[in-house]
């Protein structure tokens, strides 16, 4: 009961915050839903399953607080990975679906060959261990689908086909089309099935992150040269390290979101490629939006703008030496 009170204080808090607005949101409307199932079997039927003989098997409502298990779901779009696993499991249901019929299927006419060449085989019924063997592991269709079922996850069954074999060699066909069918070749390609079917969600996931940060870039450009505008407050084009410490208040709040004004002055030289001591709108546009779809630090960020401007300068030296060089000015 404690954690239920904590679940039944959690919801006063939300709807003391929002209001009943907020049960406009799914999740909340599920929390809803099985805190107040919670109370009713916690502080009503269980109660009342005491008091009264026979009423103990309402207790079994509780098992619907489960559920609540299924609140997790909400982190699992915080955790990349996990919710990667969890994403793929649920888009191989097809594939498991598939292999399940196809298996019950080449089992069902597994055991039905065993039937007729195993079960109606008259070797097997001389009374000795053998018939109890055939019996227990052969004994009807749906006896050997069990058994044949442990070749699938190769569960020890060696100790059956081995005494068989040695009472009918020419069984041991049977049971290698077995092993090669469902161990060997099956498991394979499901497996290869299920890897085909990971690398294409993969890319459907890598594809789906492009066109997010494409939209992103296209929601944010219009507020960050909005940005820039509050900025440049005496409308020059270029702004400078003083306007953009003392205009930080200036800027929208979305984008404020985005700037830490503690990295304002780092930002404003990782910008400053040229050491000229100013920005032009190209250049914020283009490093804000970097900063806010890239998942690399700003000091990275910084580190690999200068080895850019590095590169530039280089081949620029280059080009002046090669010049100098035809005009014979050096060797």
């Amino acid at each position: 009961n404690t954690f239920l009170t904590i679940y039944v204080l959690e919801l006063i808090i939300r709807f003391m915050a929002y209001g009943t607005v907020c049960l406009r949101s799914s999740w909340v409307m599920f929390d809803f839903v099985l805190v107040v199932a919670g109370c009713t079997t916690s502080w009503i039927i269980a109660p009342l399953a005491i008091k009264f003989q026979g009423g103990e098997k309402f207790v079994l409502l509780r098992i619907f607080r489960l559920l609540r298990l299924a609140r997790v779901l909400r982190l699992l779009r915080r955790f990349r990975t996990l919710w990667k696993l969890v994403h793929s499991l649920l888009n191989c249901g097809g594939v498991l679906a598939s292999t399940a019929c196809l298996l019950s299927g080449t089992l069902y006419l597994s055991a039905c060959a065993a039937v007729e060449l195993i079960t109606k085989d008259k070797r097997f019924k001389d009374g000795d261990y053998l018939q109890d063997l055939v019996e227990d592991s052969f004994g009807d269709v749906l006896i050997s689908m069990m058994t044949l079922f442990r070749w699938v996850t190769l569960d020890s069954q060696s100790s059956i086909y081995t005494p068989i074999i040695r009472r009918q060699p020419y069984l041991v066909i049977y049971f290698l089309a077995i092993t090669f069918t469902v161990s060997v070749a099956l498991v394979n390609l499901v497996t290869a099935i299920l890897v085909e079917g990971a690398l294409a969600n993969a890319a459907s996931d890598k594809e789906m992150e492009r066109m997010v940060l494409s939209q992103r870039r296209k929601e944010l450009t219009p507020l960050i040269e909005k940005a820039f505008q509050e900025i440049d407050q005496d409308g020059s084009g270029v702004i400078s390290k003083h306007e953009v410490l003392t205009s930080y208040a200036a800027i929208p709040e979305e984008i404020r979101k985005l700037i830490n004004p503690e990295v304002m002055a780092d930002l404003f030289d990782g910008l400053d490629m040229d050491g000229s001591g100013t920005v032009d709108e190209h250049e914020f546009v283009t490093g804000i939006l970097q900063m806010a779809v890239s998942d690399v630090p700003l000091e990275t960020q910084q580190m690999l703008r200068l080895l850019r401007l590095m590169g530039r300068r280089v081949e620029t030296l280059e080009d002046t030496i090669e010049g100098l060089k035809r005009k014979g000015m050096i060797t």
